[in-house]
C-alpha cells in the first residue's frame, strides 16, 4: 500500500493547519505517471509523434521514410544508366574518330585494309588484277622531266651504285603513269616551298629488270616476284628521298636500298634529324596520294595504283 505524505501548514493566526495529505506519485492516473517517468527529451519526442499538426494525428514514421525511399531510388538508377549511357556514346566516338583518322600511311577512311592502303604492308605487295579488256599500253606511260623539270633524278638501277653492283636498265628516263606523275609533281611543288626537292631512286620498271632485281635478292619482304609483278612495273610507285635546292640529299636513316631493320618506317634507332626528315617525307607524300610500306621508307605507291594493269614494255619501246 502506498504511503501517505502529509503537509502541515502554518495558519493564519498563528497555530497549524490541518495537515493536507498529497497523493503519491503512483496515485496519479496511469497515462500521466507513465509520462513522468520518461526522460524529457524522449517525451517530447512521444509527445510529437501522438500530436501533429493544428492536432491531427500524423502518420507512423516508417510510412513517412518509406514514402520519400522509393522515388529515391529511382532517380539512382536513372541517374547511373545515363552515366553508363554517355560512357558508352564518349568511347564509340572515340573509336570511330581513331578509325577514320588520317595518318601517314594510311588514306582518310579506310580502316584494316590487307593491302598497301595499310602500313606495314610488305614491299610490293601484289594489288587485285585489273579487268581482262584493261590491256597494257606503253602510251601509258609518260616522261616525270618532260612534264615538270625540277626533280632530281638518278635511277640507281640505270648504274653500277645499286645493290646487285651493275646495270639493270637500259635507260634512265624516269617513266610514270600520267596519275601518279601529276600528284608527284603536287608533292614537289609542296616541298619547294620548304626549300626542298624530291629525288628519284626508281620509278618505271620493266619486267625484265625486276626478274634480275629477284635473281639476285629472292626475298618477297623486299623484292617482289617477277610472276607476280612489282607496283614499279605498274609505273605507279616511286622510290624518293629530300634533296636541298643545291641537290644536296638531307639526312635519313639509310641510303637506298638498305635491306637492314634500319630502313623500316618505324625504327627509331636514327638520329632525331633522320626521324624528322624520313616523317616529313612521309608526310606529304601521303597528303598528296601516296601510301607507304612499312620495310622501306623510300618507297610510296599511288593510292589509285590497283586501277592501272602491269605493262611488259622496255624503255627502248616507249618513245
Amino acid at each position: 500500500m502506498a504511503s501517505k505524505v502529509s503537509v502541515v501548514a502554518a495558519s493564519p493566526h498563528g497555530g497549524q493547519a490541518a495537515a493536507a495529505p498529497i497523493a503519491h506519485v503512483e496515485d496519479r492516473p496511469a497515462k500521466v505517471n507513465e509520462m513522468a517517468k520518461m526522460p524529457r527529451p524522449v517525451r517530447k519526442v512521444s509527445m510529437m509523434r501522438r500530436i501533429g499538426t493544428a492536432g491531427k494525428p500524423r502518420k507512423p514514421r516508417r510510412f513517412r521514410r518509406s514514402g520519400g525511399a522509393v522515388p529515391y531510388v529511382l532517380l539512382v538508377a536513372v541517374a547511373v544508366v545515363a552515366a553508363m549511357v554517355a560512357a558508352s556514346s564518349f568511347a564509340g566516338c572515340f573509336l570511330l574518330d581513331r578509325a577514320d583518322r588520317e595518318v601517314p600511311g594510311h588514306a582518310t577512311g579506310q580502316t584494316d585494309t590487307p593491302s598497301l592502303e595499310t602500313p606495314g604492308a610488305p614491299v610490293d605487295t601484289e594489288l587485285p588484277e585489273p579487268q581482262t579488256n584493261a590491256a597494257p599500253r606503253p602510251g601509258d606511260l609518260v616522261d616525270l622531266i618532260e612534264m615538270d623539270d625540277s626533280f632530281v633524278v638518278e635511277l640507281r638501277y640505270a648504274t653500277e651504285n645499286n645493290f646487285i653492283g651493275k646495270k639493270v636498265y637500259s635507260q634512265g628516263r624516269c617513266l610514270l603513269v600520267r596519275g601518279t606523275a601529276e600528284k608527284l609533281i603536287a608533292a614537289n611543288r609542296e616541298f619547294a616551298q620548304m626549300g626542298y626537292r624530291l629525288k628519284i631512286w626508281d620509278a618505271y620498271r620493266p619486267p625484265s629488270a625486276q626478274k634480275a632485281l629477284w635473281e639476285a635478292f629472292p626475298d618477297p619482304n623486299f623484292v617482289a616476284p617477277p610472276e607476280r609483278g612489282s607496283i614499279h612495273t605498274r609505273g605507279a610507285a616511286v622510290d624518293v628521298t629530300l634533296v636541298d635546292m643545291d641537290g644536296n640529299e638531307l639526312p635519313m636513316p639509310t641510303d637506298f636500298d638498305d635491306f637492314s631493320e634500319k630502313a623500316a618506317i618505324d625504327y627509331d634507332g636514327c638520329t632525331e634529324e633522320q626521324a624528322k626528315n624520313r616523317e616529313l617525307l612521309a608526310e606529304i607524300m601521303v597528303k598528296h596520294g601516296f601510301n607507304r610500306i612499312k620495310s622501306e621508307w623510300w618507297h610510296f605507291v599511288d593510292s589509285d595504283a590497283a586501277s592501272y594493269p602491269l605493262l611488259d614494255v622496255e624503255f627502248e619501246d616507249i618513245e
